[in-house]
């Protein structure tokens, strides 16, 4: 499935969407020390940052991890068994 491969529109959207949660991340650290930082501006900003990303990338996945696309790909219900999740 080539949206998974490294460089696949999904891997593309995890960075983007992990660089976004890396940069909530810091800016909930930076409240937590020092409670004159919070700002629920700033806080919306910062989830703004991956939104789109984030709604895009959760519509095409299901479509590309639906029962069809995985029976196209070849998968088969034994082998998706047996992935970790």
């Amino acid at each position: 499935m080539p949206q998974f491969a490294a460089s696949g529109q999904h891997k593309k959207e995890h960075d983007e969407m992990h660089a976004g949660l890396e940069k909530y991340h810091k800016y909930l650290q930076q409240c937590h020390k020092s409670h004159n930082e919070w700002s629920a501006a700033r806080l919306r900003e910062n989830m703004a940052f991956f939104e789109q990303t984030l709604f895009d990338h959760m519509d095409a996945e299901v479509q590309t991890l639906g029962a069809d696309s995985l029976r196209r790909a070849g998968w088969t219900l034994a082998e998706l068994k047996t992935l970790p999740f």
